[in-house]
């Protein structure tokens, strides 16, 4: 991380894993079929969390690399294509149901 020393960019690597693993605990425990019924369009809520994960992971793993980041700012690319093309369906979903 620009600008922190090495022991306060570890601390802030590690918040972030911290952070990241408890936001995985409530998806793994709604993640089967009785819980979705349960939860009914509050688990589709609850699961969009998986945005914020996914790029957490991808922050995480580019703040650990220390020369070579060709490998982080590939999963960079590939989820913001991921997230990029999950948006663009939603809106064209949503502008398909407006009409």
């Amino acid at each position: 991380l620009p600008g922190l020393g090495p022991r306060s960019a570890r601390r802030a690597a590690l918040a972030l894993l911290k952070r990241r693993e408890q936001l995985l605990v409530p998806l793994a425990a709604t993640s089967n079929a009785a819980m979705v019924r349960k939860l009914g369009r509050n688990w589709q809520r609850l699961h969009r969390l998986v945005y914020a994960v996914a790029t957490a992971g991808v922050v995480h793993y580019w703040w650990l690399v220390k020369r070579d980041i060709t490998q982080p700012a590939i999963y960079a690319l590939v989820l913001t294509l991921l997230l990029g093309s999950r948006l663009l369906f939603s809106a064209r979903r949503q502008t398909i149901e407006n009409r």
